[in-house]
């Protein structure tokens, strides 16, 4: 994941990294990045429809829904690297509403 960071700050982006904790809050802040705890659902909320593309490489299974509702209606690009073994749960309204 840190790795995917460098390289977006690399070539320019604005870097949000979801984690479920403020642990790696001085990381983020060390390479630039803002560092949202996904167990703050406002912190979440105040980031709806605004990401554009979020590289997910979380290895094990978690709430996916949350993280789509920060995505950009239409154009927001969720990429999936973590290999979950377990398939996702995700509420058909969360893609409805999101214009995906």
């Amino acid at each position: 994941g840190m790795m995917a960071v460098k390289i977006a700050k690399a070539m320019g982006a604005k870097v949000t990294i979801f984690s479920r904790s403020d642990a790696k809050k001085a990381e983020a802040a060390a390479l630039g990045a803002e560092l949202v705890a996904t167990s703050d659902p406002a912190a979440v909320g105040a980031l709806a429809r605004s990401v554009d593309t979020i590289i997910d490489t979380v290895s094990d299974f978690h709430d996916i829904g949350q993280l789509i509702s920060t995505l950009k209606s239409v154009t927001g690009t969720l990429v999936l690297l973590g290999g979950v073994p377990k398939p996702y749960e995700l509420p058909a309204f969360s893609l409805l509403f999101s214009g995906a």
